[in-house]
């Protein structure tokens, strides 16, 4: 094994209210607000429940480009495109692993000039059929105990450890996110790792409380997030 291969580094982002403040599929559901939506049944998946939005606003007449230029009106927290460079200068790599969609976080970086950025966008498919509606699939299949209950669609733990085993090894792990999804995955990380959690998010509180969190954590606002991690890839 090479040296550089040894330290190689990995920077791991959630993307709704970690790469962006707000949630993209919330902030879909407002792109018509005349539109009457039906609440989620508790035992329902959250992608078929959006793909239940995504026809519901195109039967408004929603086209593709409106929800687009919506949907590009999300910017980053402060201080991630400069973190982004820092983690490219390092010799790190950068993935985004979320339960988006691949239409609304290309979009969003293409629109920032981030996409260049990232070796990964590992999120749940979507696509514009040709009617111009919003097609999206589940991620994966998985049978994760801690995932399944609410996240049928997607194991951020398994999907990233698939992710090393094909892309590693790497000497450390650096993962920012603010949700119960991405409990999994950072749970799964070892000592030498890190993780950011945003303060007053269900990721930092279940951390928090965990006797089984091996990496360390940092609890933060995540306005600062962007200058974290640019003085962690800086060293």
């Amino acid at each position: 094994m090479s040296h550089y291969m040894a330290q190689k580094k990995l920077a791991v982002f959630d993307f709704d209210q970690t790469f962006v403040k707000e949630d993209t599929d919330s902030w879909a559901m407002k792109v018509r607000p005349e539109v009457q939506l039906k609440q989620i049944e508790p035992s329902a998946c959250w992608t078929e429940y959006m793909q239940y939005v995504f026809e519901q606003v195109h039967q408004a007449g929603c086209t593709k480009e409106e929800m687009v230029e919506h949907m590009v009106r999300l910017v980053p927290f402060p201080g991630l495109g400069d973190a982004l460079e820092a983690i490219t200068r390092s010799g790190a790599m950068a993935i985004i692993v979320s339960d988006s969609n691949s239409v609304f976080i290309d979009a969003i970086l293409q629109k920032q000039g981030l996409r260049h950025y990232f070796s990964a966008i590992i999120t749940n498919p979507a696509h514009c059929d040709e009617r111009g509606q919003l097609q999206i699939q589940r991620c994966h299949a998985h049978s994760c105990p801690r995932c399944l209950p609410h996240a049928p669609n997607m194991c951020k733990g398994t999907l990233l450890k698939e992710y090393i085993s094909a892309n590693g090894p790497f000497s450390h792990v650096v993962y920012s996110g603010d949700g119960e999804g991405d409990a999994c995955p950072s749970l799964a990380l070892g000592s030498q790792d890190v993780v950011f959690a945003r303060r007053g998010f269900r990721l930092a509180e279940a951390l928090s409380a965990s006797a089984e969190l091996k990496a360390t954590l940092h609890v933060i606002d995540f306005e600062s997030l962007g200058s974290y991690l640019q003085s962690y890839f800086s060293v």
